[in-house]
């Protein structure tokens, strides 16, 4: 019995779409943003991407996809009451996100598993870059 549910279990994995093939698909269906930078990171700081979200319907995410369509995070709210804003979340970014001090990004909300569409302003309500000290 065992081995029949993992034989089932691998086959489900063998047919689902990797996260690459996903967020590929998604790049078309999402708001892109072109941020700049006010000024360049000092020598102890990383560039990191704040979404403030507005209300977003129970079990719905918001994928942060870098301009050529790698998942860079997804903001999945939990235990927000109905009718309330998600929040702000901050995602790192590669440091080859930034280039000639603009970083673009891409936003989509998965209202569906592998279904997803360009949110709407109410639902991402700011996109801005932080400065966020690291350790070397």
């Amino acid at each position: 019995m065992n081995r029949t549910v993992l034989a089932i279990c691998v086959f489900i994995a063998l047919l689902a779409p990797g996260t690459e093939a996903m967020a590929a698909g998604t790049q078309s269906k999402a708001r892109r943003v072109v941020l700049t930078l006010p000024r360049a990171p000092a020598a102890p700081e990383a560039v990191w991407v704040s979404v403030r979200l507005g209300v977003l319907q129970r079990g719905w995410r918001v994928l942060v996809l870098s301009d050529d369509g790698k998942l860079l995070g997804a903001i999945s709210p939990f235990a927000i009451p109905a009718g309330n804003e998600a929040g702000t979340y901050t995602i790192p970014l590669p440091k080859d996100a930034v280039r000639h001090g603009r970083v673009a990004v891409r936003l989509a909300v998965e209202v569906m598993e592998n279904v997803t569409r360009a949110p709407t302003r109410s639902e991402v309500e700011d996109v801005r870059l932080v400065y966020v000290p690291v350790n070397r």
